[in-house]
């Protein structure tokens, strides 16, 4: 069967168009490639937080913006330039990897393209591109391992080396305080810290890694620092303890109390050392109750009792035990005596009246059981029973009268009319009442209370006198 030549031509025209479209999308899926693939090398390299240590100074970086040439690459170029000019940048990044043991065919590659003025394939781009942000992760773990053990050679290496200052820096921004004065901060710290680790000095090297990590942001060093911190913290508590301990066992409280208040918040945290705290303050408390209680003893057996009870009762009353309280009560009784019997001592001559001859005499009999305990207080007994017996003797009175008048002595009694009378008074004031019939009383005085007692007194008591 024929094909009619109207319809042949048709299927022809077309087929004819089909592959022409073909070729178009063919030619169109080459440059996009081929572009694209020139994009991915110059566009800023992806965040490396996937493979970058976690302990890295700072895991995310910021990207860095498009160079100029990335720009003059990603607009087609300048009017003018050649293919070799207008990929300077690019150069300058081949450079980076010349010498690279990997990547240095890859480079030459690249760099004949160039020198024929040939764009480089999509494929070496995308290795370049790899290259690239296979470099950057490979220096971040050098320098992240370098600073983990504070090879501050290989760090200062790292630091100098090309690809690091022309490219990394822009693309680890953590690491950025090498190219800065804060390196020579991080050497002395890190040298810091080799001398405290020598010493054994725990607390430096503490001081030294906590340098590093404010300098660098490193945090690399937070789990020996926590560690070490237990470690001075535990170390420090037994410090502590031990002082307390060993003062104590030396009877030093006020050591132990000072000890105490210089680590107060320690102290107050640790249930031991708390209590041995209060065990100090106890034993330092009943030594100084023991001390006073001693101190009291020596007073009163010096006769210093007024001092004896004092001391006795500046020790609190809670703490007192049955020999404190009697020192309190036997030295209050000395005392009050002694100055009752000395008052009386000061005034003999009241001592003839019978009320207040009595209340001395009971006064001495009280102090009977106790005098022997005071020297002082034995001697006012001493005085006054010598003034009592002084005062209780008598003086002979002639009573010279004139047989009418009957004479009354208060107290005494009366005497009959009589001539004479003699009479044995005790040395006190006498009161005569002259009483005679048909006249008014007349009255007389006599004072026998400094006479002595050999020295008869005379008194002429009459109607008439």
């Amino acid at each position: 069967m024929s094909v009619p030549s109207n319809v042949a031509l048709s299927m022809a025209v077309l087929q004819n168009r089909k592959r022409t479209q073909v070729i178009i999308a063919m030619i169109a899926l080459v440059a996009l490639v081929s572009v694209g693939s020139l994009l991915f090398v110059y566009a800023p390299i992806t965040p490396l937080s996937e493979t970058i240590p976690a302990d890295a100074p700072n895991k995310g970086s910021p990207l860095s913006p498009p160079t100029l040439a990335e720009k003059e690459f990603l607009q087609g170029g300048k009017p003018g330039q050649t293919q070799t000019s207008q990929y300077g940048e690019l150069n300058a990044t081949l450079d980076l990897l010349e010498n690279d043991r990997v990547y240095a065919d890859l480079v030459r590659e690249i760099r004949l393209a160039l020198r024929n003025n040939q764009q480089p394939t999509g494929q070496q781009l995308q290795q370049l591109n790899v290259a690239l942000a296979g470099k950057v992760v490979q220096l971040n773990v050098a320098l992240t391992q370098a600073i983990s053990v504070g090879n501050v050679d290989l760090l200062s290496k790292l630091a100098a080396s090309n690809f690091f200052q022309q490219y990394a820096v822009y693309k680890l921004f953590a690491w950025s305080w090498l190219s800065t004065s804060a390196f020579e901060k991080y050497k002395a710290a890190a040298s810091a810290l080799t001398i405290a680790e020598e010493a054994g000095d725990d607390s430096g090297v503490v001081g030294s890694l906590k340098s590093i990590r404010e300098i660098t942001g490193y945090q690399g060093y937070n789990d020996r620092i926590s560690s070490l911190n237990e470690l001075l913290a535990s170390q420090y508590e037994e410090d502590v303890k031990s002082r307390m301990l060993s003062s104590m066992a030396a009877g030093d409280h006020d050591k132990v109390l000072s000890v105490a208040r210089e680590n107060s918040d320690l102290v107050s945290r640790d249930l031991a050392l708390t209590d041995l705290l209060q065990q100090s303050i106890a034993a330092k408390t009943k030594a100084s109750r023991d001390e006073s209680f001693f101190t009291a003893l020596a007073q009163a057996e010096s006769d210093d009792w007024e001092a004896a009870i004092g001391t006795a009762k500046s020790i609190p009353a809670e703490l007192r035990f049955k020999d404190i309280d009697e020192i309190i009560e036997t030295g209050e009784r000395i005392v009050n005596a002694k100055s009752v019997l000395q008052s009386l001592a000061l005034k003999p001559e009241r001592l003839t009246d019978s009320n207040v001859e009595r209340y001395a005499r009971k006064k001495i009999e009280s102090v009977a059981n106790i005098k022997a305990l005071s020297s002082s207080l034995a001697q006012a007994v001493l005085i006054l029973s010598d003034l009592l017996a002084a005062a209780s003797e008598t003086v002979t009175v002639n009573i010279i009268s004139d047989n009418r008048a009957t004479i009354l002595i208060p107290r005494l009694g009366f005497i009959e009319p009589t001539f004479q009378k003699s009479l044995n008074l005790t040395r006190s004031e006498y009161k005569f009442i002259v009483r005679c019939k048909g006249k008014q009383d007349i009255f007389k005085y006599l004072d026998l209370r400094g006479v002595s007692a050999i020295d008869a007194q005379s008194m002429r008591l009459t109607c008439e006198s």
